[in-house]
């Protein structure tokens, strides 16, 4: 998956130099192992950095880390 999107955004320089935003109902389905693979090949498509919308794996996943106070939800405003 981490390839495609990096294929389908590094040749048009869609995200050069943004941030890339992961969002949508689609996250629920993948594991926090998977969601991390991606966000480390995001820097393939020359985007400064990536952002992902958070929900309850992300918050068991903190927790499992021993970091449940560093949750915090992060979703598009209602205006996005």
């Amino acid at each position: 998956m981490a390839l495609s999107i990096v294929g389908a955004v590094y040749k048009n320089g869609y995200v050069k130099n943004k941030v890339m935003e992961f969002v949508g109902p689609g996250i629920a389905g993948l594991s926090m192992e998977y969601r991390n693979a991606i966000d480390v090949m995001t820097t393939e498509t020359t985007c400064l950095s990536s952002i992902w919308v958070t929900d309850e794996k992300t918050r068991e996943y903190l927790a499992m880390c021993g970091r449940p106070q560093d949750y915090k939800e992060l979703k598009p405003a209602s205006c996005a």
